[in-house]
Order: structure tokens, then C-alpha cells, then sequence
């Protein structure tokens, strides 16, 4: 199995607008210290759950998983690269194959879930 979750450490980070008030440090904390576990997508569609890269290994073995690799997905954006440069439509091949180098060496680097905005599990179950 592959199965992927968002990361509540990155989703709380990706809470905070560019000049923060008090109120939006106030509900990135809610969301960090597990008081608040969901938001919605933008569109209010879906909600939106989120695990620290030890809860979510910790909730595939609790359920008789056994993990052959998890990874981090997604780390250059949100926490460095803007959402609107990433989804832009149009950007040079160069500026693509340099963010795809980035983040696959990033992806072989165990402690660097905790940066991932989603962390992604091969599994099978024992």
C-alpha cells in the first residue's frame, strides 16, 4: 500500500499569512498542539487532516503495517517556494529539474519528514 498524509507541523507553519496577527498565531498553535486537528480546503469542500510524521507511523503500525519506506513530499513549497510561483504554469525547464533535484534529495534524508507537507508510506500489512 501507499498512502500519504498531510503533515501537521507544515500545515501549522502554512497557517500563518506573511505579516502574522495574534489571532493567526493562535489557531497555527490550536492546529500544532493537536486542539484543532482538521481545516478545510479552499474551496470548503474537504476537510483536511493532518499527523506528525510519528503519528502517522505510529497509527500504520498500530494497525499491523509493516513500513518498507516513508518519505517527505512537497517540501520546497510551502515553506520556501511561493504557492504562486509552484503552480505556475509556465517556468523554465531549468528552474523545474532544480526543484525536482531538491526535493528527491530531500526525500532520501529520514529526518527531513518533519519539513514535508505531506509524508508518504510504502506499506504491507504483516
Amino acid at each position: 500500500m501507499i498512502i500519504s498524509a498531510h503533515n501537521r507541523y507544515v500545515a501549522s507553519l502554512a497557517r500563518l499569512p506573511e505579516r502574522p496577527e495574534s489571532k493567526d498565531l493562535e489557531n497555527a498553535l490550536m492546529l500544532l498542539s493537536e486542539r484543532k486537528h482538521q481545516f478545510m480546503t479552499q474551496d470548503n469542500k474537504v476537510k483536511v487532516f493532518t499527523w506528525t510524521p510519528d503519528e502517522f507511523r505510529s497509527m500504520l503500525e498500530g494497525h499491523g503495517f509493516h513500513i518498507e519506506k516513508i518519505i517527505g513530499k512537497g517540501i520546497t513549497m510551502p515553506l520556501r517556494i511561493s504557492n504562486g510561483l509552484f503552480t505556475r504554469k509556465k517556468y523554465s525547464e531549468d528552474l523545474f529539474n532544480s526543484i525536482l533535484q531538491f526535493e528527491l534529495a530531500l526525500c532520501d534524508k529520514p529526518d527531513a519528514l518533519a519539513l514535508a507537507g505531506h509524508t508518504q508510506a510504502i506499506a504491507h500489512k504483516e
